[in-house]
């Protein structure tokens, strides 16, 4: 994955997910020569690795959350750090709804998130995502982020950067629906989307397409190297866009928004001191299930 990513956001994951891994290293008192015997590797590639001068692959986080038995919540942040998605769930998910496995999931990220449907349809997100959208405010239900980013509130959020945000996320979401294309509620949904927004949505849409033809479409799982600018009362702060799946019922996805860079980092911090307490938002609707193509 990382290999399809920009080279400045390459380097964010591999400093990243190095600081983490010589953070939790040092928490368990481990020297390198420990971790590196576990890892397969010299104490010099280890050091390269912790330094964010070597990338961190799927085999080192493997046998780092061996090694350092890491909790499910650990893995999870050494997954994202990385820039993959993250191979497994937090917790056994079938043993939970919705609703408890929001409150545990959302709660304990720092970022703003939310979780959707295969669809898009938004189901929960926490109170750093209210923050960037004000999702709660939406009149549109179910909620769905591609009608929302056509409303006057995010044009107003998105200025200028308003075209190309669009424009990328429907690329996403037409390579990532590509399979459910046939299905009646995918088919309703685009169909609404068309009347609402008539000729400045399908314009669009057969842009995706013709980029599709071109083979030039990003690939679903490149999500994570997505970057996403929003404005907030201490200026502009750029984000990762990043996403996993999880299965309850139902197939959900979520995703994460990461500050990218020390300046985001630093004013998404001040940001979020301004935010309040946390508090978990739902939307009513139906989830999909690709299973039988119908909402639960």
């Amino acid at each position: 994955m990382l290999a399809m990513v920009p080279r400045r956001i390459w380097m964010h994951y591999t400093e990243t997910a190095g600081r983490m891994l010589r953070r939790l290293r040092l928490q368990r008192n481990l020297t390198l020569q420990d971790v590196a015997t576990q890892l397969n590797v010299s104490v010099a590639a280890l050091s390269r690795k912790e330094r964010g001068i070597d990338a961190i692959n799927r085999i080192d986080i493997r046998l780092a959350i061996q090694a350092l038995q890491l909790t499910p919540w650990e893995a999870h942040e050494l997954w994202t750090a990385a820039g993959f998605i993250p191979e497994s769930g937090l917790v056994e998910p079938r043993d939970h709804d919705l609703r408890t496995f929001a409150e545990t999931l959302l709660s304990g990220l720092p970022y703003p998130a939310y979780i959707s449907d295969l669809i898009g349809y938004v189901q929960a997100w926490n109170q750093g995502f209210e923050a960037l959208w004000e999702a709660s405010q939406s009149t549109s239900r179910p909620l769905h982020l591609l009608q929302e980013l056509f409303t006057s509130r995010a044009r107003a959020r998105l200025g200028e950067r308003w075209q190309s945000c669009v424009e990328q996320t429907i690329a996403l979401f037409y390579q990532k629906t590509l399979r459910l294309s046939n299905d009646p509620r995918f088919r309703a949904l685009l169909q609404r989307l068309q009347e609402q927004h008539g000729a400045e949505f399908t314009a669009m849409w057969n842009q995706a397409q013709q980029r599709r033809d071109r083979g030039d479409l990003p690939l679903p799982v490149a999500m994570g190297g997505t970057l996403v600018s929003y404005a907030s009362p201490l200026g502009s702060i750029e984000y990762l866009l990043m996403q996993s799946s999880f299965q309850l019922a139902v197939p959900y996805e979520l995703y994460l928004y990461v500050p990218f860079g020390e300046e985001s980092q630093q004013r998404y911090s001040q940001f979020q001191a301004l935010l309040g307490p946390d508090q978990i938002y739902y939307a009513e609707g139906p989830a999909y299930d690709e299973g039988n193509g119908s909402a639960q």
